[in-house]
């Protein structure tokens, strides 16, 4: 069983994570729609690089939140495995 405060750690670790990779995600999708429909003489909607951004973020929330899930399953079948192995050890 975890401690509390490791519990905390990697919430807080998800969270900082979380929020750097969907800010990044936006500035990405916006700066890709930008590149591919602002750059040349005939500028067109330059102001709707803000939607590709919010689905970029949306898509890298998504990720984060499974990635998250997948690490803690990981991590609990880690732990139930070595607490087995540890009861085992002791019979």
């Amino acid at each position: 069983m975890s401690s509390p405060r490791a519990v905390l750690l990697r919430a807080l670790a998800y969270l900082v994570g979380g929020v750097v990779l969907v800010v990044w995600a936006f500035q990405h999708g916006v700066e890709r729609w930008d590149d591919a429909h602002c750059a040349g003489p005939d500028e067109g909607d330059c102001d709707l690089g803000m939607f590709t951004g919010f689905g970029w973020a949306a898509g890298a929330l998504l990720l984060g939140v499974l990635a998250a899930v997948l690490l803690e399953l990981w991590l609990r079948r880690r732990r139930q495995r070595d607490a087995s192995a540890n009861a085992d050890a002791t019979r």
